[in-house]
């Protein structure tokens, strides 16, 4: 299964300012985030102790379902 902060980097877009590709970004940049995590409580629970650059975790909550629907998209094709 592809890793959470794998789609997180797939998503990142440059040139965009919005909420979504602002914390695409803060997550590519945070050396301590799970790189090879796929569990959305570890995940939420470290974004909510120690990701001070997490405006909303409704974000957070898009970005993960998206990251659902395209692990199963992904995980179908095998």
């Amino acid at each position: 299964m592809r890793s959470f902060y794998d789609y997180i980097l797939s998503q990142r877009q440059a040139r965009s300012n919005t909420a979504r590709s602002r914390l695409c970004e803060a997550i590519a940049q945070d050396s301590q985030f799970h790189k090879h995590d796929s569990s959305y409580h570890r995940i939420s629970s470290y974004l909510e102790d120690y990701g001070d650059y997490v405006e909303t975790m409704d974000v957070f909550d898009l970005l993960w379902e998206d990251y659902l629907i395209a692990t199963k998209q992904t995980d179908s094709k095998y």
